[in-house]
Parts: structure tokens; C-alpha cells; sequence
């Protein structure tokens, strides 16, 4: 278990090494305008594939985990069939009426071929979860997310072309993973009960995906027809930064949620509450750090990272790192919570996480506030809404509860430290780059003597976990 944990984290890693990359390479060899529309079509197909499978892509490592039944596979193609592929089809058929913004109805055709590959990615890697083969579902992921796009935009000139291949070795590739790790049919008869628990288990998980689609596309959509694609481009380099959080906050899940689920086990709801805390208050400590410097050094880090940049990007990216504490703590909370009950306490959270963001929005727009900034602040506020619900139902589920003004004075005074260093070596240091340097050099030492001789319950419990 611990191997696929490390295999599965580093992975991860080596996965947002190959997007930053590539983009990074899109950036400077098609300009901000080709990489705007190409996250843009990222974002939108990423965001509602759990949508479009129906859940499936979380549906088929629940049951075939439990169940190694190869009839569940054969489902999920049923499923495909018989629900997914007509919602890809009027999908598509929306694009070439024209009535999704942002997307070129005369390239239709391609998008229709991209969602399917797509599809068939997130189809392939359930099934390889769900046998709990994760070597073969991490090489999957790397393949179809970092590599072959990276391949493809290297060789390839316009973007309807490359995008076309994108989807055609996707597709092959996860067709080969589905054909290589499924089973022949057992018990044929069998098969109609399989297709009918995914149907029931992604059925009621339906407004949860919606929403977690909203909370994540909706400000895309909400922007397409009103900025350029080169702040597409970054507006989308904000919302993966924010999204970067579950990247941050699994170490830390991996360290302490064993003890939480032992101790839930034997009954001993105490024990959960305690490791949950440590666990709660180490992610907004951390998330609160990378959020200040992040929007201290927004600019720099664009230019390191894209090369090129615009000043109302740069206004959204500041904007949407807002959310980046919200989405950490969301993230950190949401398998404790889902664990704790059956009840779908997470599809409550982030329905109304989404309702609160749409009418932020409305609110924003009958005021007549500027829309860019508009839709960026509704989204922080969508997630601090979903970040408050994980927190009610964690203190209903588990009695977590954490000392609020000790947290918000520690906040405060770490946002004070962040601007006070950043001042200073913005006083002796010529040059923002160099800035930037020595400002992270001088904060991770700051942060590793704090971790070295602090004895606060998070930073013990912390180095406890990790040292035993």
C-alpha cells in the first residue's frame, strides 16, 4: 500500500511537472493566444467528463475494488454506449449551432473526437484503480496528460490539427489499457445488475458533479466571450495553481488519514476529531504561505513559467489565488467526510457551493462591477462557501472544532512576515527575478528552523507521523 501511495504521489508530481511544462512550451512556441484556447477546451472537456460518463470514472473503482467481477468493465461500455456517447453527441451538437461560447463551431468534429478520448482516458484509469493496478493507471495518466500533448504541440503547427491527434492516440492508448486489463464475461446474466448499480451510483451523484463542474468551468464560461485568449491562457494558469492544492494537501493525507481511519474503525470518534485538527490546521498554515507568495510574485512567476504576460492576466491570476486556502482545506476534508457518512454530505456541499458562486456573480453584475473581476472574486467565493460546509458538517461528523482566533492571528501574522521579507529584499536586491530568488531561499529557512524547534501541537504531531 505504501509503494502505490509513493508511486501514485510521485506520479502526481511528474503529471503538473508535464501540464507546467506544457504549457510553458505552448506559450513561447504558439503564443498565450493558442494556449488560452487549448486550456480552454482542457478545462471545459476535463471538467464535465465525470458529467458525460455518468460517474462512471468514479463508479467503476468503487465496484470493481470490491468486487473483481469483469462484468462491471463490461457495464461502464454499456453505460458509454448507451448514455454517454448521445451526451457527446449533443454536446457537439451545441458546438456546431454556435451556442457554447468560446468553442468554433467548424471544429465541431474535433472536439467531438477529443471528448471521446477523454472519455475513454478517465475510463481506462477507473478500471485500472479498481483492479488497484496503479502502476498501470499512473504510466496511463502521464501518457495521455504531459507526454502526448507535449509530443504533439512540438511537431504539429495549428492547434485543430494537434488537438486532432491528441484525441486519436488517446484513444488508442486507452483503448489498448481497457482491452489489456479487462476480462472475458462471467456470468453474462450478471451483467444487467452491473449495469444498473453504476447507473444507481452515478445517478445519485449527479448534482454533485454538476456542481463541481460549475465550480471549476463556470468562471471560463463565464469570461469566454469577454477577454482575450491570451488572458484565457492565464486565467486558466490561475484556476491550475489553485488547483495544485490537492497535489499539496495528499502528503498530508497520506501521513495522518490512516490513523483517522483506524481510529474511526474502533469507534473512537475523539481520536478522528484530534487527527483531523492537526491535519486541518497544517493545510491553512501551508496553503495560506503558497497563496502570499504566489500573489506577492504573481507577475515573476508568469514570466518564469509562460514567458509572456498581460497586465489584466496578471489581475486574474491574483484574483483567483484567492481561492487557493478554500480549495486546500476543501480538499483535505472532503475523504474524511465522505468516509464518515453515507448520507452524500459532499453533493450538499457543493451544490450550494455552486448556487453561492452563481448568484455572487448575478449580485456583482447588476452592480455593474467589472465582469473579469466579478466572475474571479465569485469563484473565491464559491469555494470559501464549499470550504465552510466542509468545516459545519466536519464539526457535525467528527466534533472537529479549532482555536478560531489563535488561527486567524497566526494567518494574519504570516501574511505580515511574507510582505515584511519580500519588502526588505525588495530593498537590498535589485532586480525581480533575483527578488524572488532569495526571497524563497530566505523563507524556506525561516520555515525549516520554525519546523526544527517549534513545539506546537500541529508541528509535533507533523514530524511525528513523518519520522515514525
Amino acid at each position: 500500500m505504501k509503494s502505490d501511495l509513493l508511486i501514485t504521489f510521485l506520479n502526481g508530481l511528474a503529471v503538473v511537472a508535464g501540464v507546467f511544462f506544457l504549457n510553458g512550451m505552448i506559450a513561447r512556441m504558439h503564443g498565450l493566444d493558442v494556449l488560452g484556447e487549448f486550456s480552454y477546451i482542457r478545462r471545459i472537456v476535463t471538467s464535465c467528463i465525470s458529467v458525460l460518463l455518468f460517474g462512471m470514472n468514479v463508479g467503476l473503482p468503487y465496484y470493481i475494488s470490491r468486487n473483481t467481477n469483469p462484468n462491471y468493465a463490461y457495464g461502464g461500455g454499456v453505460l458509454f454506449t448507451c448514455i454517454s456517447f448521445p451526451l457527446i453527441l449533443f454536446i457537439t451538437w451545441l458546438i456546431a449551432n454556435g451556442y457554447l461560447p468560446g468553442l468554433k463551431a467548424e471544429d465541431s468534429h474535433i472536439y467531438f473526437l477529443y471528448i471521446i478520448g477523454i472519455g475513454a482516458q478517465y475510463l481506462s484509469y477507473s478500471i485500472f484503480r479498481g483492479y488497484m493496478n496503479m502502476i498501470g493507471a499512473n504510466i496511463l495518466q502521464l501518457l495521455c496528460t504531459a507526454v502526448i500533448p507535449i509530443i504533439a504541440f512540438y511537431y504539429f503547427s495549428t492547434l485543430s490539427h494537434t488537438i486532432n491527434q491528441i484525441a486519436l492516440c488517446i484513444l488508442l492508448i486507452s483503448l489498448i489499457g481497457i482491452f489489456y486489463r479487462v476480462e472475458s464475461v462471467k456470468k453474462p446474466f450478471e451483467l444487467l445488475r452491473c449495469v444498473s448499480s453504476l447507473f444507481k451510483y452515478g445517478f445519485a451523484r449527479l448534482p454533485s458533479f454538476l456542481a463541481q463542474f460549475f465550480l471549476i468551468a463556470g468562471l471560463p464560461i463565464f469570461l469566454a466571450k469577454e477577454i482575450t485568449s491570451a488572458n484565457m491562457a492565464l486565467l486558466n494558469a490561475g484556476i491550475s495553481i489553485v488547483r495544485l492544492a490537492l497535489i499539496f494537501v495528499t502528503p498530508l493525507g497520506m501521513i495522518l488519514l490512516p490513523r483517522i481511519s483506524h481510529a474511526l474503525a474502533q469507534g473512537e470518534k475523539f481520536k478522528v476529531g484530534q487527527g483531523m485538527e492537526i491535519l486541518l490546521t497544517i493545510t491553512i498554515y501551508f496553503s495560506t504561505i503558497i497563496c502570499g507568495i504566489v500573489f506577492l510574485y504573481t507577475e515573476e512567476l508568469l514570466i518564469l513559467w509562460l514567458g509572456q504576460i498581460t497586465t489584466d492576466g496578471i489581475l486574474l491570476v491574483k484574483l483567483v489565488i484567492l481561492a487557493f486556502p478554500f480549495y486546500s482545506v476543501m480538499g483535505v476534508l472532503r475523504g474524511p467526510i465522505d468516509a464518515g457518512s453515507e448520507k452524500g454530505y459532499n453533493s450538499i456541499i457543493y451544490v450550494i457551493a455552486a448556487l453561492g458562486m452563481l448568484f455572487s456573480f448575478l449580485m456583482f453584475r447588476i452592480a455593474n462591477v467589472n465582469i473579469m473581476i466579478a466572475g474571479t472574486i465569485s469563484f473565491a467565493f464559491g469555494h470559501s462557501v464549499s470550504m465552510l460546509g466542509c468545516l459545519y458538517f466536519s464539526k457535525k461528523l467528527f466534533d472537529v472544532s479549532i482555536n478560531l482566533v489563535q488561527t486567524f492571528t497566526t494567518v494574519v501574522l504570516i501574511v505580515i512576515m511574507i510582505n515584511a521579507l519580500a519588502l526588505v529584499i525588495g530593498l537590498i536586491f535589485d532586480g525581480p527575478l533575483l527578488q524572488l530568488v532569495v526571497f524563497l531561499i530566505s523563507f524556506s529557512v525561516m520555515a525549516l528552523l520554525y519546523m526544527h524547534y517549534s513545539t506546537s501541537d500541529w508541528v509535533m504531531e507533523l514530524k511525528k507521523r513523518i519520522y515514525n
